[in-house]
């Protein structure tokens, strides 16, 4: 038996972690994967973060159980998920690009509350018809006027 804090935070039982990515802080990269292509997603995106020379300080692997089919951009899948943090560089941004491009031809799609950098084309990839539920709902209820983020900007919501 563990206290919720050690469990739950376990960066914590490191002093001032996020040091550990240097002055620039750090991006972290989620994604899911749909079952049927999750091993070889995951081995390809494990391949191409060996092959760029980059690691993560944590890495996160979760499986899910079928997500809400009804929720316009609910994240989970049926599948697995990997969260991983990269010191924000220019080399980074170049491996988080392919990672996108790996996960859209397997199906997946990135967690939105932690992106920081996301394309549109890979944001309407993953989240597909779905998507344009949200952008109705949005717009009907005037929120499309009202209410913006650089996500929203960013992702053309």
């Amino acid at each position: 038996m563990v206290d919720y804090d050690s469990y739950f935070y376990p960066l914590d039982a490191i002093a001032v972690w996020n040091r550990l990515y240097g002055s620039r802080g750090f991006a972290q990269y989620q994604c899911a994967l749909p079952l049927d292509t999750a091993c070889d997603g995951l081995l390809e995106l494990l391949q191409e973060i060996s092959d760029a020379g980059m690691g993560s300080f944590l890495a996160v692997l979760k499986c899910f159980d079928k997500g809400v089919p009804d929720r316009s951009l609910s994240f989970p899948m049926e599948g697995y998920t990997l969260a991983l943090n990269f010191a924000v560089s220019p080399q980074a941004q170049t491996l988080l690009d392919r990672l996108d491009e790996i996960v859209t031809a397997r199906g997946g799609r990135l967690y939105l509350a932690n992106d920081s950098r996301m394309k549109q084309a890979t944001f309407e990839a993953g989240y597909g018809p779905a998507l344009d539920d949200f952008r109705a709902i949005r717009r009907d209820i005037g929120a499309d006027c009202a209410f913006s983020s650089l996500l929203s900007k960013r992702s053309g919501l």
